[in-house]
């Protein structure tokens, strides 16, 4: 219980950190400016779903199996070696997308950002693929700590940074984004216990990316829905309407990811009482989830309309006309 605490609480943590720091961008920046950062987060972020091509979630499932460390480390690399060789794929396609996307008009400032997003997500790829080795290795809610604390709270004190010397250009914010995502991985790497000689020990077949893709096509759908609707936006809308569209939908998530905690934590406690036949606390359980989870979307819906009334009374009407729109989202 006390690891599903940790993880429901570092999870609320990343959605409000990263909450926070976009709306920071979008009232210090000019709309279509962030915009435009929207944009290259949702590049990054179908980067990281696509290379990693669910093999965090078989790595997750596949190595408590394992018998010994030696297994365990074998697998590891194998399964590192193989996102690597993935990724360069992936990035090599994106280096030609890039080339043909300045072709057609994009400024080199832009195609720069965007290359420099799309590497921090294929090394979020890496990174997830550490966690999800975490998570089989039995971390439970400390598993997530690299990529919902380190990486986060790297990112925004490199933001906090380019605001005191007032460097928030594209550049600066996807080179700090990146940095962030490489120290994030490197210590999830780094502080995975695996042996330094594993000897002769062999498994029964290498990773290959035919075993992630059961788990990529069961929560890709899920995960790619809010990056690819923020592109699809972006082919035909403005940058600014885009800015707008993605803190709508962020301020919207942070319902979900509440719900999302709630449920992470009474799970247990709903499949014991399941199991032990005790019904009748089964079903006062479930009414008072239902009850908490109710209570903390109308809190959540509260604080949106609050926010919204005093962006109004500060007259800042790009941030109040996203987060009127986050009360559609949420």
């Amino acid at each position: 219980m006390k690891h599903l605490l940790y993880g429901a609480f570092i999870r609320a943590y990343q959605a409000l950190a990263l909450l926070g720091i976009h709306l920071y961008l979008a009232y210090r920046l000019p709309g279509d400016i962030y915009g435009v950062i929207a944009l290259g987060f949702a590049v990054s972020g179908i980067c990281q779903i696509v290379g990693k091509a669910g093999l965090d979630e078989f790595a997750t499932r596949e190595i408590p199996r394992l018998a010994n460390a030696s297994g365990v480390t074998i697998f590891a690399r194998d399964m590192r070696g193989c996102v690597i060789k993935h990724n360069l794929r992936i990035q090599f396609l994106l280096f030609v997308a890039g080339i043909v996307g300045w072709s057609q008009g994009l400024s080199v400032q832009q195609l720069v950002f965007f290359s420099l997003m799309s590497v921090a997500g294929n090394i979020g790829a890496l990174l997830a693929v550490a966690l999800g080795v975490r998570k089989g290795l039995g971390y439970g809610g400390l598993s997530e700590y690299p990529d919902a604390v380190l990486r986060v709270t790297f990112f925004a004190l490199g933001v906090a940074l380019l605001s005191v010397f007032s460097h928030c250009t594209l550049l600066a914010l996807a080179t700090v984004y990146l940095a962030s995502t490489v120290v994030a991985t490197l210590w999830a790497w780094l502080r995975l216990p695996l042996a330094k000689d594993p000897g002769k020990t062999a498994l029964a077949g290498k990773v290959r990316l035919r075993h992630g893709f059961p788990f990529a096509i069961a929560g890709a759908g899920i995960a790619l829905l809010p990056e690819i609707v923020l592109l699809i936006f972006g082919s035909m809308g403005e940058e600014r309407e885009v800015g707008m569209l993605s803190l709508g939908m962020k301020i919207g998530s942070v319902a979900v990811m509440g719900l999302m905690a709630i449920n992470l934590v009474s799970a247990p406690r709903i499949s014991a009482l399941f199991h032990q036949r005790k019904i009748p606390e089964l079903q006062s359980w479930l009414h008072h989830v239902s009850r908490v989870s109710f209570a903390f979307a109308l809190l959540v819906l509260a604080g949106v309309w609050a926010s919204h009334m005093a962006l109004v009374h500060m007259e800042s009407k790009y941030l109040s006309e996203a987060v009127s729109l986050a009360l559609i989202v949420t």
